[in-house]
Order: C-alpha cells, then sequence, then structure tokens
C-alpha cells in the first residue's frame, strides 16, 4: 500500500509503534516525479528507509525521510502534565 495513505499524518510517533507502513520526503515543487501534492511540496514515498534516504541525498532541496507509521495504541498528552492512554489506531509521522 506504499503511496496510498494520506499525506497527512498525526505528528509525534513517539518511539512506540506497531508497524512502518512506507517512508517519505516533502520537496520543492520544482522537482520532477510528485506522487503527492502538498500545499507547496511535492511527497514521495519508498518502501524501503535506504531508498528514500539514496533518492534525497542525490537530490537537491529534498528532506531526511521520515517514517510513517502505525499505532494501534498511544499515549496522548492533551494538557502539560495530562497523560491518557488512547487504544485506537492512528497514522503517525
Amino acid at each position: 500500500m506504499v503511496g496510498n495513505y494520506p499525506v497527512l499524518a498525526k505528528s509525534g510517533g513517539g518511539y512506540v509503534w506497531d508497524d512502518v507502513l512506507e517512508y517519505g520526503y516533502c520537496a520543492p515543487l520544482m522537482m520532477e516525479l510528485p506522487i503527492f501534492t502538498m500545499d507547496n511540496d511535492y511527497f514521495f514515498s519508498f518502501e524501503s528507509y535506504e531508498d528514500a534516504l539514496y533518492f534525497s541525498q542525490h537530490n537537491s532541496g529534498t528532506e531526511n525521510p521520515l517514517a510513517l507509521i502505525l499505532q494501534e495504541e498511544y499515549i496522548d498528552n492533551p494538557d502539560v502534565g495530562h497523560c491518557v492512554d488512547v487504544k485506537e489506531s492512528r497514522i503517525a509521522e
């Protein structure tokens, strides 16, 4: 399903996740071969970190790759000092 996940994801995946879905990064609009467009950036997705890292290192203007992850359970922090254990699926970076 690489490349089929939503471009926008929750931030702050933390240190615990159940699965890595894909690796990707954003690049400026001047880049070629877009998979998704988001604001003024193109988003590219890859099956492996190594492929995403290689592409980002060999194309100027790209960011370091991020992992898109699936969390089946996570800790929400709605207020300072208030943590909530949430048991539902979410996709985060």
